[in-house]
């Protein structure tokens, strides 16, 4: 797949300030640790206060896709945000701005993308642990999309195996009767509350880190 594409969305001033906060970090001391990548969900989620004495880094950025041909999103960034890191760990959560908001790409287009990201990941870290998030559902005027997000994270679910990656699946977790994001861990009808991050963690924690508290 060639990243290069004469219709290719320019980076937006929002995430161009993302990323010039990250070149100017010190990476020295965030070596071989975990990185979180993603977009808002993973942006807003405060790390640190939850993993105070693990070496972990947030790599998240709000409105961020999966990237590739056309749209600029992680795999656009993996040398200059993730591998520069040498992490021996990367949780990755992603593809929620591609179903509901990536208007003019086809579905199975979208399924490609995740697996070429993977594929990507793989092919550059064969030796990093790699973390394949579920996408979380949505709610109110976004529920719709629900059964996009199912069909989404079954795909995430074959590719994890296909490419050697560990998958994690929250969705359940996170959703009502109804299937959509419960509300008491929402903040709006996507991201998360406090609530829903320590919900999060608790997975993170028992699930990726091997701790039962």
């Amino acid at each position: 797949m060639s990243l290069d594409h004469p219709d290719k969305e320019p980076i937006s001033r929002y995430r161009q300030k993302r990323l010039d906060s990250f070149a100017k970090q010190d990476v020295s001391n965030l070596q071989k640790g975990t990185v979180f990548l993603g977009d808002s969900i993973t942006h807003r989620y405060p790390i640190d206060r939850f993993f105070r004495k693990k070496r972990v880094v947030n790599r998240g950025i709000g409105g961020d896709t999966m990237g590739g041909i056309k749209h600029q999103g992680v795999l656009n960034r993996l040398e200059s945000t993730v591998y520069n890191l040498d992490p021996q760990r990367i949780v990755l959560l992603i593809g929620v701005n591609d179903i509901i908001w990536s208007h003019g790409t086809a579905f199975k287009t979208k399924l490609e993308q995740y697996e070429y990201l993977v594929e990507t990941i793989r092919k550059d870290r064969p030796d990093t642990e790699l973390w394949c998030i579920s996408v979380l559902p949505a709610r109110g005027k976004y529920a719709k999309k629900n059964k996009a997000i199912k069909a989404f994270n079954r795909h995430v679910a074959e590719v994890s195996k296909k490419h050697r990656a560990k998958w994690l699946d929250l969705y359940r977790y996170f959703a009502n009767k109804d299937g959509e994001l419960l509300q008491k861990l929402a903040t709006d009808n996507v991201h998360l509350n406090r609530r829903g991050y320590r919900r999060l963690t608790a997975f993170y924690k028992r699930k990726i880190f091997k701790r039962r508290k």
